[in-house]
């Protein structure tokens, strides 16, 4: 029994069909990857530079950074394109005293608050100005003295 040969055909036809979806969803998907992959380290870098400025900066401080697409933040990592197939995963290298907390959002922000009870001896050489109390007004501290207390901000970075 023979093929006819308009089967064949179409049988060519419907294969290299198949091959050529294949390519573009594979291709595709490699697209998304590198997009997502490429708003994610821009995410971190954006994070960074507002941690830094809050570790530099005296008193509170806060930095949102509007995103536009979904974050999820989840144990100090940062994954952009949770609405496609392949998300990318970045890790925020936050400084030690830093809380990076779990959630979800389009907004990443970075909070810097230092409470009046939480201030604490100044001692040792300081890194930079420092919010401070001397006889119970606000200072700005660049140098230690003894009757002098200075800040001990907490510092958060989330998504909302």
């Amino acid at each position: 029994m023979e093929i006819p040969a308009v089967v064949l055909l179409y049988a060519a036809l419907l294969a290299g069909a198949v091959a050529s979806l294949f390519y573009v969803f594979t291709v595709y998907d490699g697209a998304v990857y590198s997009i997502n992959s490429h708003a994610c380290r821009e995410a971190t870098y954006l994070v960074q530079i507002a941690l830094q400025r809050a570790l530099k900066e005296p008193g509170n401080y806060t930095a949102k950074i509007n995103l536009y697409y979904p974050v999820k933040i989840t144990g100090g990592e940062i994954t952009v394109g949770l609405d496609t197939r392949n998300p990318a995963t970045c890790r925020i290298n936050a400084p030690q005293g830093v809380d990076v907390l779990d959630s979800t959002g389009t907004i990443i922000i970075v909070e810097k608050v230092a409470h009046t009870s939480e201030f604490g001896e100044c001692t040792g050489k300081l890194d930079g100005p420092r919010l401070g109390m001397k006889d119970g007004k606000y200072i700005i501290v660049t140098q230690c003295s003894p009757d002098v207390q200075i800040e001990r901000p907490q510092i958060r970075v989330y998504a909302s």
